[in-house]
């Protein structure tokens, strides 16, 4: 599997790093430990290594996920590994993945811990020393295929035509190493979508901001620096019907809410408690195997404010509220990106729908945590909402204005985004 483009010391220091984390991601794959085989090839993927070391990666997190009988997700990553080099030693066996050939189910997984022999007449990839000339790939019908282990798929994956990511970086052509950058699917700005029903969400980057407003409300001081230090993925758009039913459909949320009889489909969905948001995102977690939630309050300011110190956008044309000039103003909510998005590629995070956080309602800013966390040491009965809603002002319709519901409320304004946390 060309394990030695994995092992070999890489030129910088970075990639020094890169190298070792996807051997030991190699070492857990043949050694059938696939959950953290998967978990380590994505780490070392982030380090940014070599386009020959990333096409391999990305071929074999491909073949992890294939064991592991999330076929979507394989057939992302094979795409992937294309992506990082075209004309790598496995591009020609990540060819026949994506058309289907070399598919067939593999054996039950072995008891032991040990890696699985190759066939008779195979020569298994494994580390040599640095500066040894790596031979080339066997042909694809003398490659030994790994078991796949038992394995459940939860109740709801997307059909598996469509890929999990979206990624949006601009597709390298085949050349010199050197003249091409390394893959980042989790640069700022990039797009992932687990699933054909499940909500994008855009990589937000790091940074340090002054949350709250002295001119606002009392409940938005004193004004403090928050640093949201470890990169998040937050929804591109505000949770629809559509991917809401879904869940309803599978079980995972109990409440089958009204849409007020403006439709539903890409309008967001409303009427949902606090605990309606948090069925939705544990069922998302458990159907995807990633980790969603709610947003936090300060995660939500930050991300609404993307990256300005002010962070309002409403005005004529610009949002859904009261006063803002749009078709739907006080009058419903509008189906999500009918509006220009802010500078991190959010749509809707002011107007049209409020919108639940994870935080208990504290009616100010003292003793706030500054790294982003929830706070709750408040009132647990009552969450923080944010963004504003087609029926109210301008004024509401503000990155630092808050809101507070019990959690058992239903109004026609109130919805809600996700957050997808990242490796």
């Amino acid at each position: 599997m060309a394990l030695a483009l994995i092992a070999a010391a890489p030129a910088s220091a970075q990639e020094n790093v890169a190298g070792p984390v996807l051997k030991e991601a190699y070492d857990l794959y043949q050694a059938a430990k696939l959950q953290d085989a998967a978990v380590k090839f994505e780490q070392g993927l982030r380090l940014n290594p070599t386009r020959d070391q990333a096409s391999v990666a990305f071929f074999l997190l491909g073949e992890t996920y294939r064991q592991l009988g999330d076929d979507f997700k394989a057939k992302a990553n094979y795409e992937a590994s294309l992506q990082a080099n075209p004309n790598s030693q496995v591009a020609a066996q990540a060819r026949e993945r994506l058309a289907g050939s070399g598919a067939a189910q593999a054996a039950p997984a072995p008891q032991t811990a040990q890696p699985a022999p190759a066939p008779q007449g195979a020569q298994p990839a494994m580390p040599r020393p640095q500066g040894q000339t790596a031979p080339p790939p066997p042909p694809p019908s003398a490659q030994a295929v790994p078991p796949r282990p038992p394995f459940s798929v939860p109740p709801g994956t997307a059909h598996p035509g469509t890929p999990p990511q979206v990624a949006q970086s601009p597709r390298p052509q085949p050349g010199p190493a050197p003249a091409q950058p390394p893959i980042d699917l989790f640069r700022p700005g990039t797009v992932i979508k687990d699933c054909e029903l499940c909500p994008a969400v855009v990589v937000l980057p790091t940074g340090t901001f002054q949350m709250g407003s002295n001119s606002g409300d009392g409940d938005e001081k004193p004004v403090h620096p928050v640093t949201i230090a470890r990169p998040i993925a937050m929804g591109r758009f505000e949770v629809t019907f559509a991917e809401y039913d879904a869940c309803l459909a599978a079980s995972g949320c109990r409440s089958n809410v009204s849409d007020n009889g403006w439709g539903r489909g890409a309008n967001p969905v409303i009427h949902v408690t606090w605990t309606d948001a948090n069925d939705y995102v544990r069922w998302l977690s458990a159907t995807t195997g990633r980790r969603y939630r709610l947003p936090t309050e300060a995660e939500w300011e930050f991300a609404a404010r993307g990256g300005s110190p002010a962070g309002d956008v409403y005005g004529k044309g610009a949002a859904n509220c009261d006063g803002c000039g749009s078709q739907w103003d006080n009058k419903r909510t509008a189906p999500v990106g009918r509006f220009p998005p802010n500078p991190y590629g959010l749509y809707d995070m002011l107007g049209n729908a409020w919108e639940w956080t994870l935080d208990c309602w504290v009616d100010n800013y003292r003793a706030a945590p500054p790294d982003g966390s929830p706070r709750m040491n408040g009132d647990c009965s009552r969450r923080v909402l944010r963004g504003g809603g087609y029926k109210d002002g301008p004024d509401s319709s503000r990155a630092a204005n808050r809101n507070k519901d019990p959690i058992t409320d239903r109004d026609p304004d109130n919805g809600f985004r996700v957050v997808r946390e990242l490796p």
